[in-house]
């Protein structure tokens, strides 16, 4: 039964820290980004325009302003989180509040011998601001009852054909594992190795903690010509920080260690509990450049397309992992604690390109419906090292980079929305689809009550947006709900036998967004 690295946490390659296809596909990825108005319906403003939201779909929206802005959003997320794994179902609940964006949109008009231009260049909006692109925040403690392995089964494997000189460096965490007891020399064979609680029969608990934000702080400007053609620009400038922190513990609750025997005898030091956690932590930046139009054919049509180019994103990461065994010695409980030094990393993420598409059909002064669609191609992600070739410490990325394009794909993600004014009231309503980046082939699990039986799961999001909204000559105040599912499999550890079990994780998340967006109009 073949197994797919994508699920792995970052943990999962231990013989060396480094990273892979999760964080290109981390950094790569956007949330649901604008203003409430933009968000109330769906999303779908690529060829809507006049509202700060253009900064993040398509800058020549902006050239549709007919007065200066200044807006102000912010976002209260309430999520839960249905988490399974094995026997073992939890709930959790969260609600973070942020701030969404902040800009500002100056128009002018273009003058010509002290007169404002009919024809030509008419009009031109300057735009600049900070906007959140995606949220990394998720917090969950769950634990079930394994039966078929445990992660100290993984150490044994990545330490099998490794003699006990090859095992002391304790910032592998093989070598960590074996100088812990974790894992111990198969009597008779030549440096091969058994995990502490072979064959499973253990109660796990896994504890994940992820915190952090991309964001990003723009300048945009757009062009109004002969109030057909709207041509925009814009310069993106992202922070990103990310930080997550897991943890696993194994504990014989049954007791069933205490006496295994490895076939040549009793083990000397039967295992009664282990703890394994790491926090990684990743800071970094970047730029990128953003173009579009928007095209009247008629006045109550518009077209829109833009293009974002790739981001190339500086990464700085830190590393460091622990572990405690807890063992019988004697007939008494003996504890051996590692930790690893903080683990340092300089690399680059080059994200894939971005289409966006849009329509807009204005139904007179009653409102509007429109519709997008996004299309991104994750496989062209890239990873490179900030390190000259010739520098002994370079690393080419090359089978995570074959990774990317073997597990990642082309995305067509959607979204459709419409306003309805009502004398100064705005009604919205809007639904989008993000499909998901995954190839198929990866989006299959093991079933634990029957590791023969494969499922499947759809990583995609789908989502459903309302909104009202009040609009007076000098200010604005709009109020947008989100509905968002999303659901994720991943595995803690991944074992090299065709026909090992992989545990897997199994998260539902319900994301309720309430965003609020107030502005003034000058």
């Amino acid at each position: 039964m073949q197994k797919y690295s994508i699920f792995l946490f970052l943990f999962a390659s231990f013989s060396a820290f480094s990273q892979n296809e999760l964080d290109a596909l981390r950094y790569s990825n956007d949330g649901l980004q604008g203003t409430a108005r933009a968000l109330g319906v769906g999303g779908a403003m690529s060829a809507v325009g006049a509202d700060l939201s253009a900064a993040a779909l398509n800058p020549a929206g902006l050239g549709l302003y007919q007065f200066s802005d200044f807006s102000l959003t912010f976002n209260s997320q309430p999520t839960s989180e249905q988490v399974n794994y094995f026997d073992g179902k939890q709930n959790f609940t969260q609600n973070p509040f942020f701030m969404q964006s902040l800009g500002m949109a100056i128009r002018g008009r273009v003058f010509k011998d002290g007169e404002a231009k009919t024809q030509g260049l008419k009009s031109y909006t300057v735009a600049f601001g900070y906007q959140r692109l995606d949220n990394y925040r998720s917090e969950y403690q769950i634990e079930g009852y394994n039966r078929y392995n445990s992660i100290t089964d993984y150490f044994a494997q990545a330490a099998n054909g490794q003699g006990d000189a090859d095992l002391t460096n304790i910032n592998y965490p093989a070598a960590a594992a074996y100088q812990s007891y974790a894992i111990n020399p198969i009597s008779g064979q030549n440096n091969q190795y058994f995990g502490a609680f072979p064959g499973g029969g253990l109660q796990q608990t896994i504890d994940v903690s992820q915190v952090g934000r991309k964001g990003e702080t723009y300048m945009a400007l757009s062009g109004n010509i002969n109030d057909k053609l709207y041509v925009g620009g814009k310069i993106g400038f992202q922070n990103i920080r990310y930080k997550q922190v897991v943890s696993i513990t194994e504990r014989d609750i049954n007791n069933i260690h205490e006496t295994y025997n490895d076939n040549a005898g009793a083990l000397d030091f039967p295992a009664r509990q282990f703890d394994y956690k790491e926090s990684f932590e990743g800071i970094g930046s970047g730029i990128n450049a953003q173009f579009g139009i928007i095209y009247r054919p008629i006045n109550n049509l518009r077209i829109g397309a833009s293009i974002l180019s790739p981001t190339q994103v500086s990464l700085s990461d830190d590393y460091q992992f622990s572990m405690r065994n807890v063992f019988l010695q004697n007939g008494q409980d003996t504890t051996i604690n590692i930790a690893s030094d903080v683990l340092l990393s300089n690399y680059s993420v080059k994200t894939p390109y971005q289409y966006n598409l849009g329509i807009a059909y204005l139904i007179g002064k009653h409102g509007f419906i429109s519709a997008d669609i996004n299309i991104k191609d994750y496989s062209k992600a890239f990873l490179s090292s900030d390190l000259e070739r010739t520098d002994e410490n370079y690393y080419s990325y090359d089978t995570e980079n074959a990774n990317i394009r073997k597990y990642l794909r082309n995305t067509i993600n959607y979204r459709l929305g419409g306003e309805y004014r009502l004398n100064n009231f705005r009604l919205r309503a809007g639904a989008g689809l993000m499909v998901s980046p995954l190839e198929e082939s990866v989006s299959k699990y093991q079933d634990s009550s029957d590791p023969t039986k494969l499922l499947s799961y759809n990583a995609q999001r789908q989502y459903f947006t309302g909104g009202v909204g009040y609009r007076a000559k000098e200010y604005y105040i709009d109020l947008a709900y989100i509905h968002q599912t999303q659901r994720t499999v991943y595995a803690p550890y991944l074992l090299a036998g065709s026909s090992d079990f992989t545990p897997n994780v199994i998260n539902t998340r319900t994301i309720q967004n309430i965003v609020v967006t107030m502005g003034l109009c000058f």
